[in-house]
């Protein structure tokens, strides 16, 4: 019902580009929620199965590491839940993100947050980004490349950070701190914090290997909410993808299996990361004995601009989700991608705008040559879409993407 959001530039466009949070509840009834930035409550109503729009000042970006008061803070009446996405929008250069609310874990003062991005993107600044949830909360970054960010946040002061070296910093609810590299890789930067923060990844302009640069930024959970499995969708590109997986503790053993491909088995200590190209453009299944927080990477070019997701652990699956494909993209084709554990894998229940789905499924295999679970890429139009299993106990992964 709470959330703590921000935004980076987006490549050289930020006086062009649109900013928006798309909002919805699957609450029973509408549910009121307001707004804050720049010192102003603005007030909306979410509803159920639709999206509500809120267009974004171009101005709450955060363009320089010395801006320290750009935070968003999105917060529901009466404690009721709401879904919110994220979306910074120009016609050749988009990207958004599923928004993450600051949750405190009992017995906890020590979250763990790690930076990722896609490969080559020299052109504009890898960053991370971090909005503070809470008033006092302390910040320890230890970046894996060498950064720029403020000596503490709101001076004019900036200093370069070496790879593990670590920079503290207080951060207050609703702040703003960017940290930026250049010409380089951040993945695998840790960030610590003594409370909850909501932390932010990506790139101005991400290239990757060959083509156009686009804006990629996701938000990432601490490693306390990571998952040991996950079920992959093929993001729809001729030159395929990229999973890029991050473990959370030493000697973590993770096991991949794509398609009809062989198996592959591998050790990652803890904020290591490996990289599996998925060239086939196959459904995946991931596996491992730790937690582990996986992305996957579109490769740019001919057709698809470069792109990065989050994958959900099998774990933070539900049976109903409220998607918008939207209509400024209307020149593109948009795709909805489910997966679905074999327990829950009833076709006839499961459905996209009250329809079953026409397209044929396709087995996604374990490791070790048993069923991990199903899934589906089906065509949808721009506008609203929901997508829901039918059987109240019933889970899936569900991705919005387009081409």
């Amino acid at each position: 019902s709470e959330y703590y959001l921000g935004f980076f530039t987006n490549f050289i466009k930020f006086n062009e580009n649109s900013v928006q949070l798309y909002v919805t509840t699957r609450e029973g009834t509408s549910v009121p929620f307001t707004v804050n930035y720049g010192g102003l409550d603005y007030s909306y109503t979410a509803q159920p199965g639709t999206v509500t729009v809120v267009d974004l000042p171009k101005t709450i970006e955060v363009n320089e590491v010395t801006e320290a008061n750009k935070g968003i803070h999105v917060l529901a009446d009466d404690n009721k839940n709401i879904i919110v996405y994220g979306f910074s929008y120009y016609w050749d250069t988009s990207d958004g993100y599923l928004a993450l609310p600051c949750i405190s874990t009992p017995n906890s003062d020590s979250y763990v947050y790690y930076g990722v991005t896609a490969d080559e993107s020299f052109i504009r600044p890898t960053v991370m980004l971090i909005v503070g949830c809470e008033d006092g909360t302390e910040v320890q970054v230890t970046p894996s490349t060498t950064v720029t960010l403020p000596s503490q946040v709101g001076g004019s002061t900036v200093v370069s950070l070496a790879a593990g070296q670590t920079h503290t910093l207080t951060v207050n609810a609703q702040q703003t701190l960017l940290i930026s590299a250049l010409n380089t890789e951040i993945t695998g930067s840790k960030v610590t914090s003594n409370k909850p923060i909501s932390f932010f990844s990506g790139s101005v302009c991400s290239r990757f290997q060959e083509g156009a640069c686009d804006i990629v930024i996701e938000q990432f959970p601490p490693t306390l909410s990571w998952g040991t499995t996950f079920l992959t969708v093929p993001i729809d590109s001729s030159r395929g993808m990229l999973y890029k997986i991050i473990s959370a503790e030493d000697s973590n053993t993770v096991r991949i299996k794509c398609g009809i491909s062989t198996p592959v088995s591998v050790s990652i200590d803890a904020g290591n990361v490996y990289e599996l190209y998925n060239t086939n453009r196959d459904f995946c299944s991931i596996e491992a004995d730790k937690p582990i927080l996986v992305t996957e990477h579109n490769i740019g070019c001919c057709p698809g601009d470069p792109s990065m997701g989050m994958v959900t652990s099998v774990d933070q699956a539900t049976n109903s989700y409220t998607v918008l494909a939207d209509t400024s993209l209307s020149v593109y084709t948009h795709y909805v991608g489910i997966t679905v554990l074999p327990t829950y894998y009833v076709p006839s229940k499961i459905l996209i705008d009250e329809m079953p789905i026409a397209s044929a499924w396709t087995t996604i295999y374990c490791f070790d040559g048993s069923v991990c679970g199903y899934g589906v890429v089906v065509n949808v139009s721009t506008g609203e879409h929901t997508i829901v299993h039918d059987d109240p106990s019933g889970r899936m992964s569900v991705v919005l993407f387009g081409d």
